[in-house]
């Protein structure tokens, strides 16, 4: 099984003292986990923001480090993605459910998705 991972848990992955379960989790499924390349932007847009410093540099190198682990595992927002987007967002919105990002994460709440093995890792 795939998991496409969000951004909230590849920034625990940079915390000084990320949560065990998460860390454990991540490791284990390493080789079925893919990111999206707006989670890239969204990390990349973060460090830009951050002030000149230690952290920051420290957190450029784990960024580094992360993208080159998800090489070939770091799927495009193509046109196809945002169609597919679209539909599951406007559908939520129509039945008055928030889509998924605007809700509170809960303890349970794991934030991936799982992806199946044909075109959504097309790019």
């Amino acid at each position: 099984m795939n998991y496409l991972v969000d951004t909230n848990v590849l920034s625990e992955l940079a915390k000084p003292l990320p949560a065990d379960g998460v860390l454990a989790w991540f490791h284990s499924n390493q080789s079925q986990l893919y990111v999206s390349s707006v989670t890239i932007g969204e990390i990349r847009k973060g460090l830009e923001l951050m002030p000149a410093g230690k952290r920051k540099e420290s957190l450029k190198v784990w960024f580094k480090a992360i993208c080159d682990t998800m090489e070939g595992r770091i799927l495009s927002f193509n046109t196809a993605t945002a169609r597919v987007w679209g539909q599951m967002v406007g559908s939520l919105e129509k039945k008055r459910h928030p889509p998924p990002h605007h809700r509170q994460p809960t303890r349970r709440h794991r934030s991936t998705q799982r992806i199946n093995d044909g075109d959504e890792k097309r790019g």
